[in-house]
């Protein structure tokens, strides 16, 4: 069973200090490889083949040759191909910049809001999240939801904290639902 969450642990500690070469050369990688997923490049001589076109891959992406972190990714890349586990590039691509964030301190947020937010409000709610969940750094993605009518949502990591205007009237139909019945 292929676990994307062990790789990527050990694509980080072989990365070290070029962990952010590393995790891009792989977005290279990734990108620069879509058009043969309909091949299903698998086994050791499509894993020397492909070695040549990432290793081009990254000259044209202004990579120096010889970078660790590239060459981690082009020995995970070719790897994936030799044990056949080509099909799994992106979830590994995910885990592998996850496990980057957590590794630097970065928590990434995505917020729900009916409109823009205030410049204060951000700064309070990045204020709040670093100290909730002790990271370096809070990178937030804003959406724009109209549906939510008030309020915001937002999500953090697998967590949901949804104080929107109509997740409220939701709750509260589904109180009134109760004390009628």
């Amino acid at each position: 069973m292929f676990s994307p969450a062990r790789w990527a642990a050990a694509f980080v500690e072989v990365c070290g200090a070029d962990l952010a070469g590393g995790v891009e050369a792989l977005r290279v990688f990734v990108s620069a490889l879509e058009p043969l997923a309909r091949l299903r490049p698998s086994g050791t001589a499509d894993a020397r083949r492909l070695e040549a076109l990432l290793r081009a891959s990254l000259a044209e992406a202004g990579f120096a040759p010889g970078g660790a972190g590239a060459e981690t990714a082009l020995r995970l890349i070719t790897l994936l191909v030799r044990r056949r586990r080509f099909r799994y590039r992106q979830s590994l691509l995910l885990e592998v910049e996850k496990a980057a964030d957590r590794a630097g301190g970065l928590v990434r947020v995505k917020l729900e809001a009916p409109e823009p937010v205030t410049a204060e409000f951000e700064a309070e709610l990045k204020a709040a999240l670093l100290h909730r969940t002790g990271a370096r750094e809070i990178a937030l993605a804003l959406r724009i939801n109209l549906e939510l009518l008030g309020g915001y949502r937002l999500y953090l990591g697998s967590d949901v904290l949804d104080t929107s205007l109509k997740e409220r009237l939701r709750l509260m139909g589904r109180s009134l639902a109760n004390a009628e019945g």
